[in-house]
């Protein structure tokens, strides 16, 4: 993924799930992209790549979802 498709992804997942989203919440531009490195570095067979579509949007809310519960992100 270029830099220039990260900030497009970051860019629609906050159009979402940030301060003015649709569904407003906390969620920064660093949550986003820390969860995006995790998602990332966490690969397997299971799970195709990382492509920046809805399912990853909504993996990157549901994660953002559980952590925020118990600890900040970064």
């Amino acid at each position: 993924m270029t830099n220039t498709e990260q900030k497009q992804f970051v860019n629609y997942v906050l159009s979402f799930y940030g301060p003015d989203g649709i569904y407003p919440s906390e969620m920064t531009a660093q949550d986003v992209i820390t969860l995006m490195n995790v998602i990332i570095d966490n690969e397997d067979d299971e799970y195709e790549e990382f492509s920046g579509d809805s399912m990853d949007r909504e993996i990157i809310r549901d994660l953002y979802n559980a952590w925020s519960i118990y600890l900040p992100i970064q």
